[in-house]
């Protein structure tokens, strides 16, 4: 099993339109959240993959 955590960007969702809270995906969970969460919740000696 792949340890990935699918992160979107709130302020992307904001500008949107969509609204909080709704699952983005029924089969992927989706963390929101801000570079600084990003950048916090990123391993320091894991792969990152930033699109």
């Amino acid at each position: 099993m792949l340890k990935v955590t699918v992160m979107a960007c709130e302020m992307g969702l904001r500008a949107l339109g969509l609204p909080a809270g709704v699952p983005l995906r029924p089969d992927v969970p989706v963390k929101t959240g801000g570079v600084v969460t990003f950048l916090n919740d990123a391993p320091k000696t894991g792969a990152i993959l930033f699109v």
